[in-house]
């Protein structure tokens, strides 16, 4: 028997005194019968609570007036009190939260409170009340279920939208710091890689100018993060000068600009695979890294952005693509190009349109809906 629960006050509601424990207990209607059935084998007369007390009670005894139970035998036998549902809360507050006890999970809070404790769902009690605690929403990761994935709107040609991005700083052999401007097309996926000396105002607004507007025309949206040398005033000027809307992700939210930060990891893994501790002579593969890019496949176009680009694959060293087309259907160089130019396209945006609702309902999996209002109070 628990000879310690009458050398200490566990709970200040609960007196030393086992009566007044008793008749704390007989203040719960479930124990109030479970009393009554183990004294005098008397069930009451509703039924699932009968049933319930029915159930309760292979496991149970009364000594002094109070309810006990037994717990088995990886417990080493250990006979604790049953918590009437009033007094749940208070000796919760007691087993999480108390200096003396601190701010533990679950199951450490579950296997203290077993020592003396035992109520039916004590479980589903505990992660309630860790879930509702104040100092560990603030001191700890949170683990809500993040929102419901909203995809950005679906392209159906090229430049309608690019997703811009700066990768670095990488040091170089010289000694400088250099970054590298990814400028992608949200719907071919196309990539064009600049390396730039800094990420000042010019230096941005120029490479994005000279070496995608001026190739490919004006896109109708360019998505950045809030960095400063995408939203400075000179950048801003370009934009607003070509008509090119502007928009900014969440701060600190990486993820609504998936597309650059999908070449940022690409980036990230070439340089790793060609670029060795010895040497720091990175800027030369950029190019040949935007070329492996752009003639790579892309599971979500079903198509590489080279071909959705420019109507045809590249030549690459041992794959002659093109030339085996013109072999086999002389015809196709003449007059079928701009056709099957439009089919990959199209065929693209069906693909893509697959690829987005396939990750929506994979994400949507461990998400939930959140409603908020102005106003309210969260974490």
């Amino acid at each position: 028997m628990p000879a310690d629960f009458l050398s200490r006050n566990a709970v200040d509601s609960i007196s030393s005194n086992l009566s007044d424990y008793a008749q704390e207990q007989n203040k719960d209607e479930l124990l109030r019968h479970l009393r009554l059935y183990l004294l005098n084998r008397v069930l009451p007369e509703n039924k699932t609570m009968a049933q319930l007390v029915y159930k309760m009670s292979s496991d149970c005894f009364v000594l002094n007036g109070v309810v006990w139970k037994r717990l088995g035998a990886n417990l080493q036998h250990r006979s604790v009190l049953l918590v009437p549902q009033h007094l749940i809360k208070q000796i919760l507050s007691e087993a999480h939260g108390h200096f003396l006890s601190g701010h533990f999970g679950i199951s450490k809070t579950k296997h203290r409170l077993l020592q003396s404790y035992y109520w039916p769902n004590m479980e589903k009690d505990i992660s309630e009340h860790l879930s509702s605690c104040n100092k560990c929403q603030v001191t700890k990761v949170g683990k809500m279920a993040p929102e419901l994935l909203s995809p950005l709107p679906q392209c159906t040609e090229p430049n309608q939208r690019v997703h811009a991005d700066l990768f670095g700083p990488l040091k170089t052999s010289e000694g400088e710091k250099k970054f590298i401007l990814c400028l992608t097309d949200a719907f071919t996926k196309y990539v064009e890689l600049v390396t730039i000396p800094n990420k000042e105002a010019f230096t941005v607004a120029t490479a994005i100018l000279n070496r995608w507007i001026c190739r490919f025309g004006l896109p109708l949206e360019i998505v950045t993060d809030q960095g400063k040398e995408f939203t400075n005033q000179m950048a801003q000027k370009l934009f607003s000068a070509l008509d090119i809307r502007h928009t900014t992700t969440s701060s600190y939210h990486p993820q609504c600009n998936s597309q650059a930060e999908v070449c940022n990891k690409t980036i990230a893994k070439y340089l790793a695979a060609f670029v060795d501790e010895s040497t720091l002579d990175w800027e030369v593969y950029v190019p040949a890294l935007m070329f492996a890019y752009n003639t790579s496949f892309h599971r979500s176009v079903q198509a590489t952005p080279f071909s959705l680009t420019y109507g045809i694959e590249a030549r690459l060293p041992a794959f002659f693509a093109p030339d085996f087309r013109r072999l086999h259907d002389p015809d196709s160089a003449n007059d079928n190009l701009l056709g099957t130019l439009q089919n990959a396209r199209d065929l693209a945006v069906q693909n893509n349109l697959l690829a987005t609702d396939k990750q929506k309902e994979y994400f949507d999996r461990k998400a939930s809906h959140h409603t908020f209002h102005e106003g309210q109070t969260c974490y």
